[in-house]
């Protein structure tokens, strides 16, 4: 694709080998062309014309449908319908005031094609901008877009450590400080989740307080009584239970006092008797 978008010179036919595959007209030669395409030693390219000197709106000055098929490059004057023009990369114009017809392609082989300016064998070529405007106009896919030209001081193709040795000129640097890393906290207040302890908890330092190394007293037992699936306690006898259990002592003390009374009662009795 280094040819691409390039405008070269298609001289008269001569008895070689160089024209037996073109298609282009007799009437096509010695004039410029521009290449769309390079492969396999074949060129498609489109004609040039300057119309004798004349310019697009005077050569077909009411045919719109004719006028379509031509785009001017600068030094012409823009298109008179749709004020579109095409501008050559920086260098010198062409010689004359040429439009591209759009309408046939045409392919030739490569050796066929020459410099435009054979003495200076400048290169003549659109501009990114203007080359894609040509392959809109002729619905070409944009991947025949041809390279940007090599930038003065390329990146290397590796990620190296900006330096004022190996940064492109007026590159901008990205200067980002580290982020900020906040502990989580807990919604109630404002401790940390995690506490790496004091000085003396990581070192092992007793305390001087008495009371921190009392020894934490056992909770009193608690007895668990296991059911099986088939002796579950109703609801009825935790009622029992629990009622029997709260009025165990009272009844326990009405019985003593019951005895005790009739001890009482039957010694006075007896004592009674054997007085009489």
């Amino acid at each position: 694709m280094e040819r691409a978008g390039c405008i070269y010179w298609l001289p008269a036919p001569t008895i070689s080998s160089a024209h037996a595959n073109s298609s282009v007209p007799e009437a096509g030669h010695n004039h410029p062309v521009i290449v769309l395409e390079s492969s396999g030693g074949l060129d498609t390219i489109l004609l040039l014309t300057s119309f004798n000197g004349q310019s697009l709106s005077v050569r077909h000055p009411t045919r719109i449908n004719n006028r379509a098929q031509y785009l001017p490059i600068h030094p012409s004057p823009p298109h008179p319908d749709t004020k579109e023009l095409l501008y050559l990369s920086p260098g010198p114009p062409l010689r004359k005031a040429s439009y591209i017809g759009l309408s046939k392609r045409h392919q030739v082989p490569t050796s066929a094609l020459v410099h435009y300016d054979r003495k200076t064998k400048a290169k003549y070529r659109l501009t990114p901008q203007s080359w894609k405007l040509l392959l809109e106009k002729l619905d070409l896919p944009q991947t025949l877009l041809f390279n940007p030209p090599t930038p003065l001081f390329p990146p290397p193709a590796y990620p190296v450590r900006p330096t004022p040795h190996n940064m492109l000129p007026q590159s901008p640097v990205r200067v980002q400080s580290p982020p900020v890393v906040v502990p989580p906290v807990r919604f109630w207040n404002v401790e940390p989740l995690y506490n790496y302890g004091t000085v003396s908890a990581s070192l092992a330092i007793a305390s001087s307080n008495p009371y921190a190394s009392a020894p934490i007293p056992q909770s009193a037992p608690q007895s668990v009584q296991v059911y099986g699936h088939h002796e579950l306690p109703s609801h009825r006898s935790r009622m029992e239970e629990r009622d029997s259990a709260e009025c165990g002592p009272g009844v326990g003390f009405c019985v003593v006092a019951a005895l005790l009374f009739c001890a009482w009662y039957w010694r006075a009795n007896i004592w009674g008797i054997v007085a009489g």
